[in-house]
């Protein structure tokens, strides 16, 4: 089994050949505002796309690609990436070579095999846009400290400047369900904007 450094460095690989360009910054701190990381990383990014990723995920084969496809065809100049998260007999099931395997991972969240997968996250950090996009919305906001508050913030200002999805009357509210199908809040646009 390939240790974690092994690992970012195959996905940081991965992320060059495709044209990207991977800068990493070892920071101590008890207080870490991501924002600030995620604005410094948008940039010095070089490319046409940014992707925001965290290092505890691990890709599909064709991730990137994807990625890049369904932002050149300009349906919208981002996507939310969802993410299975996976027991750990479901990752060692699903990884395989620092990939993780979509097709058997899904069929096994729609066969409700709670051994293997634990939940689906449709509202996560992972977001590719267009680095013009990212600087129209002024990118994610410093001020957030810690983990999570800075992605929601910047999901909620995709979802209210996209305009495709309607705004619910309940918008500030924070109440999580089993399933998007009963999402209420916020988290019904993003939830919509995700899928």
């Amino acid at each position: 089994v390939p240790s974690s450094r092994a690992k970012d460095e195959r996905f940081c690989k991965a992320i060059e050949n495709a044209g990207g360009r991977v800068v990493q910054t070892p920071m101590k701190s008890e207080r870490l505002a991501l924002g600030l990381l995620r604005n410094r990383g948008a940039q010095i990014a070089k490319g046409k796309y940014l992707l925001f990723w965290d290092l505890d995920l691990l890709p599909s084969e064709d991730l990137l690609e994807n990625l890049r496809d369904w932002l050149d065809s300009g349906q919208r100049p981002f996507a939310i990436v969802p993410s299975l998260y996976a027991s750990a007999a479901g990752t060692r099931q699903f990884v395989n070579e620092c990939l993780f395997d979509n097709d058997r991972s899904i069929s096994a969240f729609y066969q409700h095999r709670r051994d293997l997968i634990l939940h689906l996250a449709l509202n996560t950090s992972t977001v590719a846009i267009t680095k013009d996009y990212y600087s129209s919305l002024g990118g994610f906001d410093e001020r957030f400290l810690d983990h999570g508050l800075e992605d929601l913030d910047f999901l909620l200002r995709l979802a209210l400047n996209d305009g495709s999805v309607p705004i619910p009357s309940d918008l500030l509210t924070d109440a999580r369900h089993q399933s998007p199908a009963f999402s209420s809040g916020f988290r019904s646009i993003l939830n919509l904007l995700s899928l």
